[in-house]
């Protein structure tokens, strides 16, 4: 009894336990739960986050070009004005000029006018004339009447010709004075705007230092996937260099072995032609001795006189046919001095082998890669970025901006080498040749061409991928490249 009853009493406290644990249990699967729900949004958070700063990096590099852009153009319109200043003043000192010539001739006018009243010619000229004490003295005053009158219509020509041209003046020097008040108005305007993007790009950069440690593995990001695009370019770039090389050992290998059966095949017809001569200067060798022999017996039925035409006949052919064999000989010598010469010279060497084009005679008249509107948001090589000073960006090419349905074109006429794709903004990547250069096409979305085409200057390769953080605009990575050499891009477009 006693037995059974300690059983009943341990089953009891066993089944107590459990119910017990049962709450606390139920407890830490919620909060694990709640954990993980705060973990996921911490994570998303942290995403956005980057995403936003990876935007606002962008927005920063686009207002940097925006500013560079409105200061030229300030800076243009302030030498516009100069120029204006400079005709205003050119103008004004005609005027001066024009004014004063007027005055002069309109002062020589009146003084010739008032002298004639005086002389009381104007009055009754033919009284002026009859007048006269004798025929030469009326002559010289009719002479005088006719050319003073030729000279009163030129300086009338005169005034109003110098009073048309102070209009035009007058009218050149009120247009300059509006295109001056204009370029005024422009420079203003262009000054509110630019302070404007000032204080915008104040304030994305007082946001980049505020949120610095995000920014900079941004940053870091960039450069990492920049740096395995130029490995992977260097390695296909060395990869068609060796491939080139290799072409051209084995053309030079085919041109000499070409060059080795034509001389083969030139010297089997020297041969056979030498062969051929020997057989027909033997024959009429022998031919010649048949006609003396003939000669011989046929001397008395023929005459001496004939037989002495075809000896001489015979000789001459026989000194053609030695002038022939002396020049067949001479050949032959040539052709072996020839052969030694040939075979005497080194092989081409990989050093002497030249794959330029006209390429590089084009720099700096090269058309941008992209096409419509666009601006360079990153320049080439190492170099601190204009704003952020804490932050250093090296890049193998330039960054070019375009609308997101903006292509990409080829700059020069070449021939499409390779095409691959990588698993970033960068996407599709084109590498065109172009004689001993390479330019690269890195952001496509979609490609217009393929490995082994021939492309012309200006022919699109393809559509720009757009901005993951603008869907607005899209940007292009572009390179040019003259074998493993990084060369800056922006020395060889327009």
């Amino acid at each position: 009894m006693m037995k059974r009853f300690l059983c009943i009493a341990i089953s009891a406290a066993v089944l107590l336990g459990v119910v017990a644990q049962q709450p606390a249990m139920t407890d830490i699967k919620k909060q694990k739960k709640e954990a993980q729900q705060d973990i996921k949004k911490t994570s998303q958070k942290i995403k956005e986050n980057k995403n936003e700063t990876a935007k606002t990096l962008a927005d920063l590099n686009r207002i940097t070009s925006e500013i560079d852009a409105s200061n030229k153009k300030i800076a243009d319109l302030n030498l516009q004005i100069a120029d204006i200043n400079v005709r205003i003043h050119g103008v004004n000192q005609e005027i001066e000029m024009l004014d004063s010539t007027v005055g002069r001739l309109q002062s020589n006018y009146l003084r010739a006018i008032k002298k004639i009243r005086m002389h009381r010619v104007s009055g009754n000229k033919m009284m002026f004339l009859l007048s006269s004490e004798s025929f030469h003295q009326a002559y010289r005053r009719m002479r005088y009447l006719r050319e003073f009158s030729r000279w009163r219509e030129a300086q009338t020509r005169q005034i109003k010709a110098a009073r048309r041209k102070l209009e035009q003046q007058k009218h050149q020097l009120v247009a300059l004075q509006n295109e001056r008040s204009k370029t005024i108005n422009t420079i203003n305007s262009t000054k509110l705007s630019l302070e404007g993007k000032r204080a915008e790009q104040n304030r994305i950069v007082k946001q980049l230092r505020e949120e610095k440690g995000d920014l900079m593995q941004i940053l870091q990001e960039q450069q990492r996937k920049l740096n395995q695009l130029d490995q992977q370019l260097n390695r296909l770039i060395e990869a068609e260099q060796r491939a080139a090389a290799e072409r051209a050992r084995a053309e030079a290998e085919k041109r000499r072995k070409a060059e080795e059966e034509k001389a083969r095949k030139a010297e089997e017809a020297r041969k056979a032609e030498e062969a051929r001569l020997k057989k027909e200067r033997e024959e009429r060798e022998a031919e010649l001795r048949r006609n003396k022999e003939q000669q011989r017996r046929e001397a008395e039925k023929k005459k001496k006189e004939e037989l002495k035409r075809k000896q001489k006949e015979l000789e001459k052919e026989q000194e053609r046919l030695r002038k022939e064999q002396e020049r067949i000989d001479k050949e032959r010598e040539e052709a072996r001095k020839r052969e030694e010469q040939r075979r005497s010279q080194p092989a081409e060497s990989d050093e002497d082998i030249r794959m330029d084009g006209n390429f590089e005679s084009n720099k700096g008249k090269l058309p941008v890669p992209v096409t419509g509107s666009y601006r360079i948001v990153k320049q080439f090589g190492r170099h601190k970025h204009p704003v952020l000073e804490y932050v250093t960006i090296d890049s193998p090419g330039i960054e070019i901006e375009a609308a997101a349905s903006a292509a990409a074109r080829s700059v020069f006429a070449g021939t499409v080498t390779n095409i691959y794709r990588v698993d970033n903004e960068y996407n599709y990547v084109v590498l065109v040749k172009h004689g001993s250069y390479t330019t690269v096409y890195a952001g496509l979305k979609t490609l217009n061409v393929k490995k082994g085409d021939s492309v012309k200057a200006g022919q699109s390769l393809g559509s720009l991928f757009p901005d993951v953080n603008d869907t607005s605009h899209a940007v292009l990575h572009f390179q040019v490249r003259k074998g493993t050499t990084k060369l800056d891009p922006q020395a060889w477009i327009k």
